[in-house]
């Protein structure tokens, strides 16, 4: 605090959430509104983007108070990757601190200059969205994975933009400059000599301007159409842009599979200096004469330099501007009354992560409305004896990533916890929250979302897969309470928080990581009342049985039966449910899925699958549409009878529990989250893998062989590190309580297999 100001209130710190760059404004109502309490010292005053200083304007009447009345003024820029993979909102931090480090735009003069030879101004204008995350296989999150629109050699019309000429300087013999970024999708099964993967046509005004060709293995690539004069364009409104991937054909004659992606689109021109009610950002063109820019405005005008100056420009009619600043290139020309807002204004809660004087041996990292939710489980944890440390992702992105929505600020702060708190380390990370790709979009924007990479060796019997939406719960953005990571496979991304726990790097985890798939404190509540209640009831002889699931086939058939005869050693009680084979005059009659509905329903320590999988299904058969149909799905889990004997459902099979998708809902996260039924905790992939039996040999043998004092984590953190599967460490993940206790199983003494198997239908 500064000393001798009056009234002033303990200095806080705001976070400033951006969506598009601009020059923006905020009042002192808006912090109030926030939660500022009084006044603050304006020469303390300092704004940040990711540490860095950021140059502000401050209006505060000359009385050294930023108070009622005052505002201040900054310029946003555009979030960077990689961390516009996870979010489109760019924080800056606004709080106090020295005053010889707090930075401030400087002021400059706009005198008028002489009439004569004048300098050029140049608009340039970055047209980007994010509305399509392709699953590029074995492409990592630090490149570029989110693209605007997809061209494909069998689109019914190109893609077109409309291209503003807004303020177009058209005399002078000016040129426009279009840039565009584009990558390849598809993939030819083998390479044709002399045929390009990909083509690309762009047309102007629907002539053909510039056609450009390239090969897959060249990632993105950045190509120039040839300039446009701006003669005959004088007053034109716009042109019209349009890209399409056109049809191509072999020398043998076959139609050529050609998928695109566009990124984005540069437009530079010269400009008059014509300035209406919107802001414009115009740079000055290194290639005119040096001299005075013209302006033509209705009203009055601040102008920002790229190198922090601001100038004021009254309301006179045209003229033209000396140098505004010397060292700027770039300028801001923006109506008074044009000032963007901040998309959000938040007051941050202090937290001090960093210290090395924590100790916990669970860490419950989530959102604060999901936390309040989740306490009652940290307290049964800490009457347990575990110490239990709750803490809002917002904390460690603050700390970690100056604000922004970042999964690698978990990691940091996981790591830091292991390698710097008071030992023992961190055992356990349990993380309240669903996570999404879409972090980027609002629910009810329309991104696109794919459930499938393209894959030549795959061709198209994956690519239509309908998704089931969550029933009456929010998309999108929505639903990134806590991100998850995004490893990358052969076959697209899969989610995987083995990430967060991989603290040395090796991919093996160092501490036991779950999740609870949830977006509100309702859900959580539902799920803490599960774990109570099964911590809670009776132990009986159904903790000691444990059902094995799968399909008609043979050979998984045998794979069901060695690990129940395993179960049995162990002195479990199994239980063998096979579909039956598919026969030609087989009706709709599901009693397949009721025997799963029944097993699930008489409980037990475990229920193993094996078999073909989906997001939201179980299924039988061959893979393929014709001859599979569901074992078991979404549907016939509401089916389920109540009941507090849940068993730990062990899926292993393709993605059963993705649980990062923007709007579709899982078999695995509904298993947890449905209240008084399903299953007590999901073990399952977030995408393709092929299990193989050694590695459920490995999983239900270390569940099996738990002990008294054994907790979910500890039977699952020994089976990831005593398995060499990638899949299974990246892509395997817990929903449930890691922390949840397993001791009360307590097998006895060998018993034989019992078979449920289904009759057929």
């Amino acid at each position: 605090m500064a000393a001798g100001v009056a009234g002033a209130a303990p200095c806080p710190t705001f976070r400033f959430g951006l969506e598009e760059p601009g020059i923006y404004r905020v009042d002192h109502a808006d912090l109030a509104a926030a939660g500022l309490g009084g006044e603050l010292p304006s020469a303390e005053l300092a704004l940040a983007e990711n540490g860095r200083p950021v140059p502000i304007w401050i209006d505060d009447g000359g009385d050294g108070r930023f108070g009622p009345g005052d505002h201040l003024e900054f310029r946003g820029e555009r979030l960077a990757e990689p961390a516009a993979e996870f979010t489109s909102t760019h924080v800056y931090v606004l709080s106090c601190a020295d005053t010889a480090t707090a930075a401030r735009m400087r002021r400059a003069d706009a005198r008028a200059g002489a009439r004569g030879t004048a300098g050029r101004w140049l608009r340039r204008e970055h047209l980007e969205k994010d509305l399509i995350l392709v699953r590029l296989p074995e492409v990592d999150v630090s490149d570029e994975l989110w693209f605007w629109h997809k061209l494909a050699s069998n689109d019914a019309a190109p893609f077109e933009l409309p291209v503003s000429l807004a303020g177009l300087d058209a005399t002078g013999g000016g040129t426009i400059a279009i840039r565009l970024q584009v990558r390849g999708w598809s993939k030819p099964a083998a390479p044709i000599a002399g045929f390009p993967d990909h083509r690309v046509e762009v047309a102007i005004d629907g002539r053909l301007a510039a056609t450009f060709d390239w090969n897959q293995g060249e990632g993105g690539r950045t190509f120039e159409l040839p300039p446009i004069a701006t003669g005959p364009l004088r007053g034109r409104a716009s042109l019209s842009l349009s890209l399409r991937a056109p049809r191509r054909q072999t020398a043998g004659g076959s139609l050529f599979a050609d998928v695109s992606l566009l990124d984005w689109i540069d437009v530079e021109m010269p400009h008059a200096g014509r300035i209406d009610a919107a802001p414009l950002h115009l740079a000055v063109d290194p290639q005119a004469p040096a001299g005075p820019l013209p302006i033509a405005a209705s009203g009055p005008l601040v102008i920002y330099g790229d190198d922090g100056s601001r100038a004021e420009v009254g309301a006179e009619g045209g003229r033209a501007l000396r140098s505004l600043s010397p060292a700027a290139r770039a300028f801001d020309l923006v109506p008074a009354a044009a000032l963007a807002r901040p998309a959000s204004i938040e007051l941050d809660r202090p937290s001090n992560w960093r210290s090395t004087e924590h100790r916990a041996d669970l860490l419950i990292v989530g959102p604060a409305d999901l936390l309040a939710a989740a306490a009652p489980l940290a307290e049964r944890r800490r009457r347990q004896g575990l110490r239990v440390e709750t803490v809002d992702v917002q904390d460690v992105y603050d700390e970690w990533s100056w604000g922004h929505i970042d999964p690698r600020a978990i990691q940091a702060f996981v790591a830091h916890a292991v390698r710097a708190w008071r030992p023992p380390a961190p055992r356990y990370l349990l993380l309240v929250g669903d996570a999404s790709w879409d972090g980027k979009n609002p629910a009810g924007t329309e991104t696109e979302a794919p459930d499938a990479v393209y894959s030549s060796g795959h061709g198209a019997e994956f690519a239509h897969v309908p998704a089931t939406p969550y029933r009456g719960l929010a998309g999108g953005r929505a639903r990134d309470r806590v991100p998850t990571w995004s490893y990358p496979t052969g076959d697209g991304h899969a989610a995987g928080d083995n990430f967060f726990v991989d603290v040395d790097g090796d991919l093996f985890p160092e501490l036991a990581v779950g999740r609870f798939p949830v977006v509100s404190a309702g859900e959580v509540a539902a799920i803490v009342e599960k774990i109570r209640r099964y911590e809670e009831a009776p132990l009986g002889p159904w903790r000691r049985q444990a059902t094995f699931v799968t399909t008609e086939d043979p050979g998984w058939q045998m794979w069901a039966e060695d690990l129940a005869e395993r179960a049995a050693a162990n002195g479990y009680e199994p239980f063998q449910v096979y579909a039956p084979p598919l026969a030609a005059n087989a009706t709709a009659e599901r009693t397949d899925a009721r025997a799963v509905a029944e097993a699930l329903g008489r409980g037990g320590f475990l229920l193993h699958f094996v078999g073909h999988g989906g997001r939201f299904i179980w299924r039988t058969g061959p893979p393929d549409w014709q001859h599979q149909r569901d074992l078991f799905n979404l549907d016939d889990l509401d089916r389920l009878p109540a009941t507090d004997r849940l068993p730990i459902v062990l899926s292993m099979t393709c993605y059963s529990a993705p649980f990062d998708h923007p709007s579709a809902d899982s078999i695995g996260e509904k298993l947890l989250r449905l209240p008084d039924r399903g299953a007590i905790a999901v073990l399952a992939a977030s995408w393709r893998n092929s299990p193989t039996q050694l590695l459920s040999q490995i999983v239900v043998g270390e569940f099996l062989a738990a002990g008294a004092d054994d907790r979910l984590g500890d039977a699952l953190l020994r089976a990831k590190k005593r398995s060499f599967n990638r899949d299974f460490l990246r892509q395997y993940n817990l929903l449930g309580d890691p922390s949840m206790p397993l001791g009360g199983a307590q097998p006895k003494s060998g018993t034989a297999a019992r078979s449920a198997a289904v009759p057929p239908s």
